[in-house]
């Protein structure tokens, strides 16, 4: 960790902590005692637990139990490590660090290649740049200068320019780390990674450039979107776009709109829409969607994403990862085949927020999704069941978990044991020779140990025999005690209470591995399939999504 001199840090301290409290909350002010609700994500006050010393610049939270001075709101604020809010503060308060070790450099240099790519764009006025721009996405030049958008016009694998200019002030190995360029084994130099792309700048909370982002607008890249790579500053999973600018607005209004991608934001941006970000090409995880929980002050999460089937998809599971983290939730939806951008732009402001007064809850924007699915069959029904189940197992809190899957069942119109009396009419005594001895192993020591039913989430069932997997849905969904299944089904479980199991925790543990271990691979069998089918630019996303699978399979297998 850094060593700040005490100087700095006693200035710090005195950095007034109320009107810290006031960029998040409303205030309410007895004597030299300040109070509010609790501005930290993951707690949710009904009444104000949270106190301000003034006089002593310190605050504690009754609730949540966390107290301190100004370095520690941040800290809670942001889920800073100390440092990280210490050099947030300085930045913000214009407090010169003497000693600073490490990352001065690649701020410059991101800083550097954002003043070149702008410009290229505004003194070499390239045409193709400028019609893609202005034609064919409607921004204005004052969003352009807004966001710093510039562009390189060279396609050439050998171009270099870019990174030959830095050469001179700057080494070969930072150029390299912090994503100017490659070294190419074809041409045997280096090659700029941005080449024939319309170019924006990535920022953090302070506004600081960390990296950059780039569209194609050539027609000729193979790729239409590229980001630079993991770098010392920056680390793609955990930023989202435009928080600097959204932060502000997300904050006052208790609402952040939260799109899959960037020129989304920058037409909200022109439309006066001030409370928006974006992910960035990656699903929102933990981290990042605590973000969207801080700075609407556990507000509301409007997600906005494409109306197409991935959108879709992918709005499911964002609301999921969401739910995690407190706050409300609401999902967008916009005409068919229309993005965000193209709303914002063809259709207005108006409408737009028009859109989003209409949002829906995720329960209710998942009851619509699940009721288009064809629930004629047996195999269709499980299909749906265990489809909820995977989803609501992603929730953290158990008591939220039961309540959505049950109420989600309940409007959709499932019914656990109707598909399993159905299954049971057609069943005969000879499937047993069908499921694999590893299933009725594992079964076994569920029905007859369970302990072990508390790992149940984190079990995928997606290779099991469909037997097996109506079983495991009743002991999931703690109905295997009560159930009215049928003769067969009652049949099964009896014969499974009956297995003779000498090593319990062995049998589970293995057993439940080769399970999850079975569902990976049909996952990935899945992806493949999917990647065959695909067409354009799905085919590259499709391939990174089977890339990301088969790591986490290799992962599991070791």
């Amino acid at each position: 960790m850094p060593r700040f001199p005490k100087s700095i840090i006693d200035k710090l301290n005195k950095l007034p902590l109320v009107e810290m409290l006031e960029e998040f909350c409303e205030i309410q002010k007895k004597g030299r005692e300040i109070k509010s609700m609790c501005p930290f994500p993951g707690h949710s006050d009904s009444n104000p637990s949270f106190n301000v010393n003034e006089k002593k610049n310190v605050f504690f939270c009754h609730g949540c139990q966390k107290g301190g001075g100004p370095i520690q709101f941040q800290m809670n604020m942001w889920d800073f490590k100390f440092e990280e809010a210490v050099v947030l503060l300085c930045e913000k308060h214009g407090i010169f660090i003497e000693e600073r070790e490490n990352d001065d450099i690649f701020y410059e240099i991101t800083e550097l290649l954002t003043v070149i790519y702008e410009d290229i764009l505004w003194l070499e006025k390239p045409k193709r740049a400028w019609d893609y721009l202005k034609i064919q996405r409607g921004l204005t030049d004052k969003t352009i200068k807004e966001f710093r958008i510039g562009c390189t016009i060279d396609l050439d694998p050998s171009f270099s320019s870019v990174f030959q200019a830095l050469q001179e002030e700057y080494d070969d190995e930072i150029l390299l780390k912090i994503g100017v360029g490659f070294y190419s084994e074809l041409n045997k130099s280096f090659v700029d990674l941005f080449r024939g792309r319309i170019i924006w700048p990535i920022q953090d909370i302070l506004g600081r450039v960390i990296g950059h982002a780039g569209r194609d607008f050539t027609g000729q890249n193979n790729v239409k979107y590229i980001n630079s790579p993991d770098t010392p500053i920056f680390l793609k999973k955990r930023v989202l776009f435009n928080l600097n600018r959204g932060q502000p607005e997300s904050t006052k209004r208790r609402e952040v709109i939260l799109f899959e991608d960037y020129f989304s934001v920058f037409m909200a941006q022109q439309n006066g829409i001030k409370n928006t970000v974006s992910t960035m090409g990656t699903n929102l995880d933990a981290y990042t969607s605590k973000i969207c929980t801080r700075v609407t002050n556990n507000g509301t999460t409007f997600l906005c994403l494409d109306p197409d089937t991935v959108g879709e998809k992918a709005s499911i599971v964002m609301a999921t990862s969401l739910l995690n983290n407190g706050g409300e939730i609401k999902l967008m939806e916009l005409p068919l085949n229309e993005d965000p951008d193209e709303v914002l732009r063809f259709r207005g402001k108006d409408f737009f927020l028009s859109r989003k007064l209409l949002s829906k809850s995720p329960v209710d924007f998942l009851v619509n999704y699940f009721k288009r699915h064809d629930l004629s069959t047996v195999e269709s029904h499980l299909k749906v069941i265990e489809e909820i189940n995977d989803l609501v197992a992603l929730i953290d809190n158990g008591v939220k978990r039961n309540v959505i899957s049950k109420k989600l069942k309940e409007e959709i119109g499932l019914e656990l044991d109707v598909p399993i009396r159905k299954i049971a009419q057609n069943f005969k005594p000879e499937v047993l020779n069908e499921i694999p001895n590893i299933e009725i192993e594992f079964l076994s020591c569920l029905i007859q140990f369970p302990e072990f039913r508390i790992h149940c989430n984190d079990i995928d069932s997606t290779g099991l025999n469909e037997m097996s997997r109506v079983v495991f849905e009743l002991i999931r969904n703690k109905e295997i005690e009560n159930s009215d299944s049928s003769t067969y089904i009652k049949g099964f479980i009896e014969y499974l209470k009956n297995i003779e199991i000498s090593d319990p925790a062995a049998a589970f543990t293995e057993s439940a591995s080769w399970i999850n271990i079975t569902a990976g691979r049909k996952h990935l069998k899945n992806a493949l399939n999917a990647i065959d089918e695909a067409k354009g630019d799905e085919v590259a996303k499709l391939t990174l999504e089977y890339l990301e699978l088969l790591g986490e399979q290799n992962e599991q297998s070791e």
